[in-house]
């Protein structure tokens, strides 16, 4: 758990290195967090984690910088969107996506739907 903690707090160090690099805005503007909270060893989290990476690593390359996806199965499924203002570059929306995917487990840890807001992007997942 600790290594986990030092590997997030790694991320957020670089992605914010990195948001001054660009002119992408990742100030959150808006997040709905469920009380409602799963086990992080559960098949439930491993979907949660499927479909938080795939948002991060394909937006960018969707068309319109809109992402729809789903993993796990029936008793585990996760829905998930994500979106990129049309106005960023191709690495600004990969930027977003990054300090985004972050900042929902950051703020929302192990919350059965989530959803965070920037001026500049959006990730959203639900069962």
């Amino acid at each position: 758990m600790a290594i986990r903690g030092f590997l997030m707090a790694m991320a957020i160090g670089v992605l914010f290195l990195a948001s001054f690099a660009s002119s992408v805005d990742t100030r959150v503007s808006s997040k709905i967090c469920s009380p409602d909270k799963y086990q992080g060893d559960s098949a439930y989290a491993n979907s949660v984690a499927t479909v938080l990476n795939d948002m991060m690593t394909t937006t960018a390359n969707s068309p319109g910088y809109e992402r729809s996806t789903k993993a796990g199965n029936i008793d585990s499924q996760v829905f998930g969107h994500s979106t990129c203002q049309e106005s960023l570059s191709t690495s600004d929306c990969n930027l977003c996506m990054g300090v985004v995917e972050v900042l929902i487990q950051g703020n929302c840890p192990m919350s059965f739907t989530a959803k965070l807001e920037t001026p500049d992007c959006t990730m959203e997942y639900s069962n």
